[in-house]
């Protein structure tokens, strides 16, 4: 079981992702955090900040967010997001544009690489405009083919095929830039294939920022191509630099958030859209993009649980013996139910099916937990029985670390289940009560964080999701994710076994060489509304 601490700012091995502690009230009113749709899956990606052999400055490394932060220059070091950042909301540009088809993105911890050679990728060729390239320095980065044919990855590379590793290099020259005095391409990446590579031209100059680079390079390595499974509309994420519509980076005049988070999921559809449909047999039989995406080895399946809150009386016999249990002159306290949910992706994948829900913590941004009677906290059923850990905690945000994230005024809930006892396989629930003030349901409000450990007791997954109003109650669905808060996860994630890096071609069991197939994200591109 892991240690009781904010579940944004956990440790995770050895570092803290303190980038990642983000109140969930922190968005403005009129923008959405929560998924569009259910998460039922996730990816992994390693960033890898490329630096100079020697290393002694802040900007001999590459730039990894539009903050311009390096590894080395940044406050939180290995511990800072990459990609576009929004400073009002706390999201994460390619996390959101990829929510709309149900995947969540995870980040490891940043390494950092020194090697002064790899700072620079040349394109040696391309066969079709900007696909069908290759590159020799970015076959020799990312480990290419080797890792395609079942090499363990070495360093700086994951050690886990299936997690993506984006290397961030200071510039990247096509091959109608030979001399390369400087970059020309935003991004390049594998084919159906890993590896990622971002040059400092996505971040800089600032007003010309691409956020959607990222995503973009994180869609070859699914096996979306610039012209297909729908991909060629201006609007669509895969479509190629120079024709694509691009969200802009900086706040609009007299606002502090990025003009991207109203152009992409979950609050506009002006860019980088993704073409929805059926699942897929095989690559050469899917007509959309989600459908094919959800054929890649680097996909995890997602678990699902939900927490409901329920005035008392609503649930039944079991509330109405809480109220009996309350002294005369006080309320009866609000019934909490917590169950593993059935997910076809999870139960699909024996890692998912048996991950266990390690603990839950509910945190009132709204209201507060009360069990000053010493008689509110009442456990009246659990399956297995015992499912529970140890007795619930009530934690407060004013100097403890349980709520640190959410602020000084939050009261959390903390509570820890025996490893193994609430999984997708064998179900399994909590039932109890707990005094609250005010001790109404609409006078709370809030967010509640799911923590999966794997069968072997290793972090698998994580994800925070408000409280909403339904069925006369809140509920928080885990795979509505608030997409807000950004949980890390371990550089050690073992993946789903059994999966390849790369989606199968059938009938072929191995992946294919993806180093005469790699694709290129010029810099011409089309501006969003012709406002750049």
């Amino acid at each position: 079981m892991r240690d009781s601490i904010s579940p944004l700012c956990r440790m995770v091995g050895s570092v803290l992702f303190a980038a990642a502690c983000l109140a969930s009230g922190a968005a403005p009113a009129q923008v959405s955090t929560t998924s569009p749709v259910p998460m039922t899956h996730f990816f992994v990606v390693q960033p890898v900040d490329v630096c100079t052999d020697n290393p002694r400055l802040t900007t001999d490394c590459a730039y990894i967010n539009n903050s311009f932060q390096t590894v080395r220059s940044s406050p939180t070091g290995a511990n800072t997001l990459v990609g576009f950042l929004d400073p009002a909301t706390g999201m994460l540009a390619h996390r959101n544009i990829w929510s709309q088809i149900g995947l969540d993105f995870r980040q490891t911890p940043v390494v950092q690489y020194n090697s002064t050679v790899s700072q620079t990728l040349k394109v040696d060729s391309c066969s079709s405009g900007t696909t069908g390239c290759t590159s020799g320095s970015f076959s020799t980065l990312a480990q290419q083919p080797g890792i395609a044919n079942g090499a363990t990855p070495t360093f700086p590379r994951n050690t886990t095929a299936t997690t993506m590793n984006m290397f961030f290099v200071k510039n990247i020259c096509s091959a109608l830039n030979p001399n390369c005095t400087s970059g020309s391409v935003d991004g390049f990446s594998a084919l159906n294939g890993n590896g990622i590579a971002i040059a400092n031209l996505t971040f800089f100059p600032q007003s010309t920022g691409r956020p959607d680079t990222p995503a973009h390079e994180m869609g070859h390595n699914f096996a979306d191509d610039h012209n297909t499974f729908g991909a060629g509309p201006s609007t669509n994420l895969m479509t190629a630099g120079s024709s694509r519509t691009v969200p802009l980076p900086l706040p609009a005049a007299g606002s502090k958030m990025d003009q991207w988070v109203l152009q992409v999921f979950p609050n506009g559809s002006a860019a980088d859209l993704l073409t929805v449909g059926a699942s897929c047999p095989s690559l050469s039989a899917c007509n959309n993009q989600q459908g094919a995406t959800q054929l890649s080895g680097f996909l995890n399946a997602s678990p699902q649980a939900t927490t409901s809150l329920f005035p008392p009386g609503e649930e039944g016999a079991s509330t109405q013996t809480a109220a009996a249990r309350q002294p005369s002159n006080n309320p009866p306290p609000i019934e909490f139910f917590i169950d593993v949910g059935f997910a076809d992706a999870c139960n699909a994948s024996p890692v998912c099916a048996n991950a266990s829900l390690a603990e839950v913590v509910i945190v009132l941004t709204q209201g507060k937990f009360d069990n000053s009677s010493g008689s509110s906290l009442q456990i009246f059923d659990q399956r297995p029985n015992p499912a529970l850990a140890k007795r619930p905690d009530i934690r407060h945000g004013n100097g403890n670390d349980a709520c640190e994230g959410f602020g000084p005024t939050t009261w959390c809930l903390d509570l820890n289940f025996i490893p193994g006892a609430l999984t997708a396989a064998n179900g399994g629930f909590l039932d109890f009560t707990i005094g609250t003030k005010p001790s109404t349901i609409d006078g709370l409000q809030g967010t509640v964080c799911y923590f999966w450990e794997s069968p072997s007791g290793t972090p698998y997954y994580n994800s925070c999701a408000d409280l909403s109003s339904q069925f006369g109650g809140l509920v928080s669905n885990s795979q509505m994710v608030n997409l807000a808060i950004n949980p890390p996860i371990p550089l050690n994630f073992a993946g789903t076994p059994g999966n390849k890096p790369c989606t199968l071609i059938p009938p072929s069991g191995t992946c294919p060489d993806p180093t005469s197939s790699y694709t290129d994200d010029s810099a011409e591109r089309a501006p969003a509304s012709g406002e750049r």
